[in-house]
This record gives structure tokens, sequence and C-alpha cells, in this order.
């Protein structure tokens, strides 16, 4: 286990020493290798973050703060195309910085509705329909390889300690936050179901409705779903409940996004 202020210096002093004095206007980005961090799960974390795990093949990564939102707009029928464009319109000057050949390098998240039109009401009210969030500190960790990577918009304002401050504070969140010792508590948390849209005896109804006509061969696929709301005794962690889907579901993808205003777990 890390000494989580000592190792915050070390990467500080290697940070400042990569760091332009006064780089094109634009982005940049710093890679840094981190041998001593590992990550499995999502850590207890304040937003915004950003979370992306397979657990079977020890891929994760997880990005902290936010330079850069890039939204296609909605409604967009060509979303996808919309995010291209802007991601390139935003990143047509990007230095990116690896000087310890760490063989990392900086992402982006991405978000996007399963229906363009989409309006994003409650419940998902504050994210946007189709969105690349730019983290400003991004942890990978892919087997026993870790990376830190950091990034800032370069403007007038550009100064070496002003940005050092920045990342500094947000690798010590983080650093604390792997350290934290996992939460002790076993209890089980009662739910209360409040909503369920369909009811359960429609959607009985119609997922033997879906597999009757995969069975007669009208269908190859579908992908039921329905809304169900719930009502805890006690808080609910996104630590916690991204820990057991990992647990779980380990050929699966985990993802947890959090802007603020709640987070979003799968």
């Amino acid at each position: 286990m890390f000494d989580p202020q000592i190792l915050r210096d070390s990467l500080c002093t290697r940070l400042r020493r990569a760091l332009p004095v006064r780089p094109d206007a634009g982005l940049l980005s710093v890679t840094l290798p981190a041998p001593e961090l590992t990550l499995r799960f999502l850590p207890p974390l304040s937003a915004p973050y950003f979370y992306w795990g397979r657990p079977q093949h020890e891929q994760y990564l997880l990005g902290l703060g936010l330079v850069e939102t890039l939204e296609a707009g909605a409604p967009e029928p060509r979303r996808f195309e919309a995010l291209d464009r802007e991601f390139s319109r935003a990143t047509q000057s990007w230095l990116r910085l690896d000087p310890e050949e760490s063989g990392f390098g900086p992402r982006a998240f991405a978000g996007v509705a399963f229906d363009g039109n989409d309006p994003m009401a409650a419940p998902w009210n504050g994210f946007p329909n189709a969105a690349l969030f730019l983290p400003t500190l991004l942890l990978h960790c892919e087997g026993n390889a870790c990376a830190l990577t950091f990034t800032v918009r370069v403007t007038d304002a550009y100064k070496v300690e002003g940005v050092m401050d920045e990342w500094s504070a947000l690798l010590e969140r983080l650093l604390i936050a792997l350290v934290l010792p996992p939460d002790p508590s076993g209890t089980r948390t009662a739910l209360t179901r409040v909503l369920s849209v369909p009811e359960d005896a429609e959607w009985l109804r119609l997922i033997r409705h879906a597999t009757a006509d995969i069975g007669a061969g009208h269908l190859q696929k579908v992908v039921p779903a329905r809304r169900i709301r719930v009502c805890a005794e006690r808080r609910l962690e996104p630590a916690r409940l991204l820990s057991g889907l990992g647990y779980m579901y380990p050929c699966c993808y985990l993802l947890a996004v959090d802007l603020g205003r709640g987070a979003v777990l799968a």
C-alpha cells in the first residue's frame, strides 16, 4: 500500500518537470506511469467522475474533473457524426506528452441516450442526450500496468503554478479514495418498490409474446426494458453497488457516471 502524500509529491515533481512553460493554445495532456496504483472497482468519490471497467480483462478507466463537455445537441438524428465534428473541432490543437513512455494517453468518455429525440426529462434531468466528456485526471489500469493522464485547456491565463494546483488537488482526492478501507458493513438495504412501468402482469405478457416471436422466426433478438423505482432504508452508495455488480458479473462491462445530479450505474 502506498502513502498518498508521498506519492502525490513524487508525481507532482515529475509533472512539474514535464509541463511546458508556455505551450500553444489548445489542449495539453501529460501522462505518467503509476505502477504503485491499482484499480478494480469504483472508489468512493464526489462528482464529477466517470468509470468504465471490464473485470474479466482487468481493464479499467476512472476520470475525475471536467476539461471539456462536447454535446451533439437535441434533437439530432446524426448524433455520432455531430459528436465527431465537435471532438475534431475541440481537439484540433492537442499536445499529448508521455515523457516516461507509459504507452497510455488521454481518452474521452461518451454518453448517448437510446433515443436521439429524448428530451432527457425526469429522471434524466441534467444529463445530455449525447455528449463526450474529457476528464481533467484519468487513471488507466490494464493488468498490472497503470498510468495517470492530466489534461488542461490552455488559455491566455495559463500558468504552470495554477495548473499544478488544480492537478495536485484532484490527484490528492483520487489517492486518498484509493487507500480508503472497504466499507465493513455487510448489512443489506431493504428496498420497497414504488413504481413499475409496465406492471408485472403486462411485463410477463410482453416477454411471452417476444419469446414466441423469436421461436417463430419473426425476430432474432429482443432487448426488453422497463422502469422500476424503489425506495431504500438508507443511502445507496455507488461504490458499493458497482463493487457488488463486478463480483456477480465479472464478464460484463461496468459503467458509472456522476455529473453532480445523481449517479448512473450499469
